[in-house]
């Protein structure tokens, strides 16, 4: 129900916004760093595993148009490789399997003070998609050797979400600004195209559920167009 509503909510947000009218444009080249509050603990076959999603760096886009003096629709891309580390008892035996993650957004922008203020603090919210995806390597050792019990089939999680955060804004010039960003990304676990449950054929599942945090913290140069 959720995937659905976010679904719903980012198809209307879009189409919204090429009704809104535009006044003052600009583009966010930055980068940063994110660690994940995605740590679970479960036991399959009677034994116990970790799992956890390891902080990474982010690389990233965004583009925003402003339609009042405060308020902005923004939308985003963004970046980064983050290993996925199962740790079986001994939690000294573990195994780590490189994804690449791709966020796709879009937000409302709230300035508490107009366009043209020197230093702008701001609030956004905003709804997005996230895309978990193992890479050949990865998907490769776990068919190879082991992903849990066994080889497993790896994919990418494709899990819609929320976001909301916020940071402040220096104009530098007419054309140039530096801001600073801290998100939190929240979607369902990523399960790499395994089945939570196991469907009694003999096939790998990876019995994990729940929300997950992404925390983003970035820091971005900004160049104002109009």
């Amino acid at each position: 129900m959720r995937q659905r509503l976010c679904q719903v909510g980012l198809v209307i947000l879009l189409a919204c916004a090429k009704e809104l009218p535009a006044q003052n444009t600009y583009v966010v080249v930055f980068g940063g760093g994110s660690f994940f509050r995605a740590e679970r603990s479960f036991v399959l076959h009677d034994a116990a595993f970790q799992s956890e999603i390891r902080k990474g760096g982010r690389l990233g886009l965004r583009a925003a148009s402003y339609i009042t003096d405060h308020l902005a629709f923004e939308g985003g891309y963004s970046f980064g490789h983050h290993d996925l580390r199962l740790a079986e008892a001994p939690v000294s035996n573990h195994r780590t399997f490189d994804t690449v993650l791709h966020q796709f957004g879009a937000a409302l922008l709230y300035n508490f003070g107009p366009f043209d203020n020197g230093l702008q603090p701001f609030v956004v919210v905003g709804l997005g998609l996230s895309r978990f995806s193992p890479t050949d390597q990865a998907k490769v050792r776990a068919l190879s050797t082991k992903f849990l019990n066994g080889p497993a089939q790896l994919g990418a999680s494709n899990l819609f979400g929320f976001g909301l955060g916020g940071g402040v804004e220096a104009k530098l010039s007419r054309r140039l600004g530096l801001r600073l960003d801290m998100r939190d990304h929240i979607t369902g676990t990523p399960r790499l195209g395994l089945a939570q449950r196991s469907s009694g054929s003999g096939e790998a599942y990876y019995p994990i559920a729940g929300t997950i945090h992404d925390i983003e913290a970035s820091i971005g140069v900004v160049f104002y167009l109009r």
